[in-house]
């Protein structure tokens, strides 16, 4: 019998290594650099910079300070607040 990892346990981290962003489902839990830039559209170099504006929300170490680990609910959750609040008639 074969137990598939949690989406919600922090501890199961995404697929393969070296594997390109694209490659994993946009429903794993903790998004790294890589797949978080992948959804804003923009390069992982980038993040540093929306970081420190306040733009995305500070990540997650449980996997060590090497490896920073974003919360997707809470990237859409953000996400979605914004473009509902641009949306909205003036």
């Amino acid at each position: 019998m074969t137990v598939s990892p949690d989406a919600d346990d922090p501890t199961q981290d995404a697929g393969p290594t070296g594997a390109p962003p694209h490659s994993e489902p946009l429903t794993q839990r903790w998004w790294d650099r890589e797949r978080l830039a992948h959804f804003l559209g923009v390069r992982p170099h980038e993040l540093s910079y929306m970081l420190g504006r306040g733009k995305i929300p500070r990540p997650s170490y449980h996997l060590g300070y090497a490896a920073p680990r974003w919360n997707r609910v809470e990237i859409e959750a953000r996400f979605r607040r914004r473009m509902l609040k641009g949306n909205q008639p003036k």
